[in-house]
């Protein structure tokens, strides 16, 4: 078990957000350490894999957030994680961290 910090941060749908969350419930992502992302490109890039954004350290100032909701999940490796939907302004942002 990979013990990861993974922050997403970007514009998601749900079609996309369900998609990663079934990948990375089947053990994908493990090696991720950091990620921050806030266009659609970057997003389907690391959907489909790129190792590219692996050990990834960027910051984008989002600000005001507005926690809305967390989630709580395990994968099948036993990786625990908490899902949190954040509003800002009139767009929906996630972060996720993997511990």
């Amino acid at each position: 078990m990979n013990c990861a910090n993974i922050h997403l941060y970007g514009v998601i749908s749900n079609e996309d957000m369900n998609q990663f969350l079934r990948g990375w419930y089947d053990g994908c992502f493990d090696k991720l350490r950091r990620i921050e992302f806030y266009v659609n490109l970057r997003w389907q890039k690391l959907l489909a894999g790129m190792s590219v954004y692996e050990d990834c350290e960027c910051k984008i100032p989002i600000k005001p957030l507005y926690r809305m909701k967390t989630i709580y999940i395990e994968n099948r490796n036993g990786v625990k994680a908490s899902i949190e939907r954040i509003k800002q302004v009139e767009d929906m942002y996630m972060c996720m961290t993997i511990r």
